[in-house]
């Protein structure tokens, strides 16, 4: 589905290039301003995506090596585990030889229990009640005395047993129950960051297949951008410079007060090469075209303010075009055909300047002129 929906996108940019047939320079360059904020935006997503997938990698990475850590923590609770089975292990052993010892003192002792339980008090009662005077009492008391502690001994011992048997079984139910927790605390903690890895490493792949999907935009905008500037180039070279001259573009105002070359920036204030050469003269005051052309830019920069090119046509091979710079206003559009001496800005101070003027130059291939060798200056 992506393919063909990515194949009619460049069908259709090579079809509308191809429309561009017998349109205007402007229609041209419209689109291509249109196509270059379409680059720009793809361009920023894909950067932007690169590094959502930065992050991701580097969040995995850091999920990949807390896995790792984690094996430290699985061998302390393998260790533990281990050591509770031992645990159990003696405990049952403990448990089954309490239990035989148990069973052992209860087949030694069950008769004289029997009687015990039989008799409970009454049994040592009748045995002092047969007395037969008080030597005899004396003697059945103390006799009775031994066979009660006796017997009490037997039952705490009975009671020891089973105390302790009961508290050893106990024991061991706890240490299993001890093993099962440690066993689901292990899974648990490798679970929740092997699912944290899948999850990332999910996501980094819908990430990689975003950026492999505004690539193939990217590069489809770039293929539409490059048939347009082939469209203008061939646009521009169907008009031929016939011109007997160019005319001085700020009619009334002849002096130059930065002439063309090398000289100390008046904003940097570095030395550094004047394309062109600075006319002064009063805001609003027009600006001419040098000859005739068609307008190629009407734009803001940063640095030239409001900018006009004009382009006059090939002769010879070379293509002559002429750059107005610092405009307060156009009077022209990007894409209009202007004669000699037609008004196309007003004088300003725009951009990157220090005053009221015009820079002008003209460009032979798109490399600076002295402007005087091709402008007469009145």
């Amino acid at each position: 589905m992506k393919k063909l929906l990515l194949g009619l996108l460049v069908f259709t940019m090579i079809f509308s290039v191809n429309a561009h047939a017998g349109t205007t320079l402007s229609d041209l360059q419209n689109k291509q301003n249109q196509v270059g904020s379409q680059l720009n935006a793809s361009k920023s997503k894909v950067n932007k995506l690169k590094n959502q997938k930065k992050n991701a990698v580097y969040e995995a990475n850091k999920l990949d090596r807390q896995i790792d850590s984690l094996t430290d923590q699985i061998k302390n609770y393998n260790s533990k585990i281990s050591n509770t089975k031992q645990n159990i292990t003696e405990l049952e052993v403990k448990i089954k030889e309490e239990e035989a010892a148990r069973e052992k003192y209860n087949e030694e002792h069950k008769d004289r229990l029997k009687k015990i339980y039989m008799a409970g008090k009454v049994g040592y009662v009748q045995t002092l009640l047969k007395s037969k005077g008080a030597d005899d009492f004396l003697k059945r008391t103390y006799y009775t005395q031994k066979m009660v502690e006796y017997d009490n001994g037997i039952v705490k011992e009975m009671i020891d047993v089973e105390e302790k048997l009961k508290d050893n079984k106990l024991d061991l139910v706890n240490k299993k129950n001890e093993i099962e927790k440690l066993n689901n605390s292990k899974k648990q903690a490798v679970r929740s960051q092997q699912n944290s890895l899948s999850k990332k490493l999910t996501y980094i792949k819908q990430v990689n297949s975003d950026i492999e999907e505004e690539e193939k935009k990217y590069k489809a905008l770039m293929a539409e951008n490059e048939a347009i500037k082939n469209e203008i180039k061939a646009y521009k070279s169907k008009l031929t410079y016939n011109s007997s001259g160019m005319v001085w573009p700020v009619p009334g105002y002849s002096r130059i007060s930065s002439p063309y070359g090398m000289r100390i920036h008046p904003i940097s204030k570095k030395k550094r090469m004047h394309t062109g050469i600075d006319i002064p003269a009063a805001k609003g005051k027009p600006v001419v075209s040098a000859d005739d052309g068609v307008v190629i830019t009407a734009r803001w920069s940063n640095s030239y303010g409001k900018l006009l090119l004009v382009d006059h046509g090939v002769k010879n091979g070379v293509t002559y075009t002429t750059k107005y710079a610092h405009n307060s206003a156009f009077k022209v559009s990007n894409g209009q055909k202007v004669k000699k001496g037609q008004t196309i800005a007003l004088i300003g101070t725009t951009g990157w300047s220090t005053g009221n003027h015009l820079h002008f130059e003209v460009l032979l291939n798109n490399k600076d002129q002295n402007p005087l060798k091709y402008v007469p200056r009145p």
